[in-house]
């Protein structure tokens, strides 16, 4: 059944995620079909080149060791300075103790979704240029790491922050998606986009 996936999209996606030379299963390649089957929604490259950018939008989360929670902002800001302050007061506000910027993204939305693997619960992450595509690649992830009954976890909102929503707004485009990890410096990686 594998014989059939290759080339695929989808198993190309799970190739290149996985950065390496591991196989890729049948279950993983059809864990990834939503992820392909949204990516048709999602305007190309070529097209995308004829809009005008628009600028940088920055998200964050941010936690505290006492606290098993995450914190993030509620809004896209124009900073990853001002995103960092934002998540790191509404860790503060919940009682944080010693909070700390985990990651800043931006444009991009990131979720959660929640599965079973080995009787016990766990969540899987998902991003994307909107809140749904971000929460179809949640549970594709979920699926993805052996996970049953994946479904987008229950009170985690998406996360966004993008300039402007590129499916509906025919005029918008940004540069790809970047994070940063700032124990690790303030260097943004970029990380690829669905955009082809």
């Amino acid at each position: 059944m594998l014989a059939g996936c290759q080339g695929s999209l989808a198993y190309e996606l799970l190739q290149a995620a996985k950065g390496n030379n591991a196989p890729t299963s049948a279950q993983e390649v059809e864990s990834m079909m939503p992820v392909v089957e949204a990516m048709k929604d999602l305007p190309s490259k070529a097209e995308l080149a004829t809009r005008k950018m628009h600028p940088r939008k920055w998200g964050g989360y941010a936690g505290s060791p006492e606290i098993k929670m995450l914190w993030t902002t509620d809004k896209a800001f124009d900073t990853p300075e001002a995103a960092s302050a934002d998540a790191l007061k509404q860790c503060r506000q919940a009682g944080g103790k010693n909070c700390k910027t985990v990651v800043l993204y931006s444009n991009l939305c990131f979720t959660l979704a929640q599965g079973r693997r080995n009787g016990k619960l766990f969540d899987a992450i998902g991003y994307g240029p909107t809140h749904e595509f971000a929460k179809i690649t949640a549970t594709g992830n979920c699926q993805n790491q052996g996970g049953q009954g994946c479904h987008p976890t229950v009170g985690a909102t998406p996360s966004c922050a993008v300039p402007c929503n590129v499916i509906t707004n025919t005029s918008c485009r940004y540069e790809d998606p970047g994070i940063i990890f700032p124990e690790k410096g303030m260097k943004i990686k970029k990380i690829p986009s669905f955009f082809r």
